[in-house]
């Protein structure tokens, strides 16, 4: 699966937000030049930009400890599990169970469920029915009752108890993989425990850098944008970072089965926060031009096809065209001038670097 390439600019703005394609579209489409893009001048927009150098910084920078490292090992065991077919012994925790059942209760319709997979333990079926089911036979039926919590339609809640009959269908056991060196070589670029237990580390304290480093990218831009005098905002740039968020959101909506009011909800917001997102959003992507211009800092038509190259590269795609063909020449731009204008005020700005344990971020 291809990585998002705009959301590398994306997520260190506003929040985790969208910068780059807040750019998406913006003034004329010169197919000529990487450079002319924006139709409006900056100046009516960004009256006063506040200093974007001579800043300090604290970049707090995660330590990796012997036991994310030991988590790492353990996801790659979990993704490479087998599962066995058991006949020849009852449940035990930690077992993956199809079963059909059927709940009875006082005063309300059987509930039935055909073919549900549970895992033994995880508490999906409610810890005090997984309990019991572990001694219970394959297919054979077994009844259990259970106290469970009921809510009244005027909000009250109370006991009652519910009457279960499961029918084990299959199990199955999760079988994690040894590690050996066999293993790690077919699996990982190394050929030996210690060589991957000292890799992993490696890899996990080159990521909390670069996590710490795009941390700080975003809050010196906030800081500048704090700082600055941003009065309105063209029309249809503020419609694109609405209609970006949106359809992020939606996206995720999605995935969770919901729309997206309903996700907005979900996450503690609403309508009018993604309105005052969108906002927010456009101030710092009204502040990014205004430092480029004032600090003489573009890409060029040679810079762009380079980086584009890169982009292939990088982010899996085919060709350049495929590229093309997923994002417009702006959205590319864009993206490549957030880049810019975020390694500039990373490099032009004292960044004071310390080293903190996971518990205390």
């Amino acid at each position: 699966m291809k990585k998002n390439l705009i959301s590398k600019a994306m997520v260190i703005m506003v929040s985790a937000t969208l910068v780059a394609s807040a750019f998406t579209g913006c003034g004329k489409k010169d197919k000529d030049s990487a450079t002319k893009v924006f139709d409006y001048d900056i100046k009516d927009y960004v009256t006063e930009l506040g200093a974007y150098t001579g800043r300090t910084v604290e970049e707090q920078v995660t330590e990796v400890t012997d036991e994310d490292v030991q988590n790492e090992l353990n996801e790659l065991r979990e993704s490479k599990a087998t599962y066995n077919d058991i006949t020849d012994r009852a449940v035990i925790e930690g077992d993956i169970l199809t079963i059909d059942y059927t709940k009875s209760q006082a005063g309300a319709d059987d509930v039935n469920q055909t073919d549900y997979e549970v895992t033994v333990g995880e508490g999906m079926l409610g810890n005090e029915i997984e309990a019991k089911l572990v001694g219970m036979e394959l297919n054979k039926t077994s009844t259990v009752e259970v106290d469970e919590a009921t809510t009244a339609d005027d909000g009250s809640t109370s006991t009652v108890k519910s009457t279960y009959t499961i029918t084990v269908k299959s199990i199955k056991e999760k079988v994690l993989p040894e590690v050996t060196s066999e293993f790690l070589n077919e699996n990982t670029e190394y050929d030996s425990l210690d060589n991957y237990l000292a890799g992993t580390k490696l890899q996990l304290e080159e990521d909390n850098l670069e996590s710490a480093k795009q941390q700080t990218k975003a809050q010196l831009l906030q800081d500048i944008t704090k700082d600055s005098t941003v009065v309105g905002a063209p029309a249809f740039l503020y419609n694109i970072n609405y209609n970006s968020l949106a359809q992020t959101y939606s996206n995720y909506a999605n995935y969770f089965g919901t729309d997206l009011e309903g996700y907005l909800e979900m996450a503690g917001s609403s309508l009018e926060g993604l309105q005052e997102q969108a906002v927010s959003t456009t101030e710092q992507a009204l502040v990014v031009e205004a430092i480029l211009k004032d600090a003489g800092k573009d890409i060029t038509d040679e810079q762009y096809n380079e980086k584009l190259k890169s982009y292939v590269d990088e982010y899996d795609y085919k060709s350049t065209d495929e590229l093309l063909e997923k994002f417009s020449k702006e959205e590319l731009l864009m993206s490549m001038r957030s880049e810019v204008c975020l390694d500039y005020l990373y490099e032009n700005n004292t960044i004071n670097q310390t080293t903190v344990s996971a518990s205390s971020n």
